[in-house]
């Protein structure tokens, strides 16, 4: 009898290199979904490995979640199709986003600030890990340049604004 999904995914955390289920592969270090065009993890060490963040579909999410209850010790870093490269892009994403909810929050500053650190905190021990440089243009480009524009021409709200952002730590 073949392998279940659940039993693949435990398998290659535990370090196997090939095998197969249903709809989901190992091949080498990683593990696949359906086919080669998705993968979703590959082992870069020791019970470390690269998870994908994108999404595919309701039965790759599904596999997704599979792998992610099979890492039950290790170290995961979530970063979009299992590339290093793409940590860079996808912090300052994630910044623009928060900083335009930064922005209008009335009720949910204090979580909006939270989440920011937390993206630049995995950002800086993801470039640590990587020894990747770290591109500071990324908290210039989501907005932070323009705050401080208005802060020089007056305006209070974005003066409380950039204090409040700087108070998170992740700008001087």
């Amino acid at each position: 009898m073949g392998l279940t999904n659940n039993e693949l995914c435990i398998n290659f955390t535990n370090g196997a290199k090939e095998g197969q289920a249903n709809n989901m592969f190992i091949d080498g270090d990683k593990i696949y979904s359906y086919g080669r065009h998705f993968v979703i993890a590959e082992r870069i060490g020791n019970r470390e490995f690269l998870v994908n963040t994108n999404s595919y579909s309701i039965t790759t999410a599904k596999h997704m979640a599979l792998f992610n209850n099979a890492v039950s010790c290790g170290t995961v870093w979530d970063v979009s199709k299992c590339s290093i490269d793409q940590i860079h892009a996808e912090t300052e994403s994630k910044l623009v986003i928060l900083l335009c909810k930064i922005e209008k929050a009335r009720k949910n500053l204090g979580k909006y600030l939270k989440e920011s650190k937390e993206v630049v905190d995995y950002y800086l021990k993801f470039c640590e890990r990587f020894q990747l440089k770290i591109d500071t243009s990324i908290f210039n480009s989501c907005g932070i340049t323009a705050i401080k524009e208005k802060v020089k021409e007056g305006d209070i709200k974005a003066e409380k604004l950039l204090a409040r952002i700087i108070s998170t730590g992740f700008i001087n």
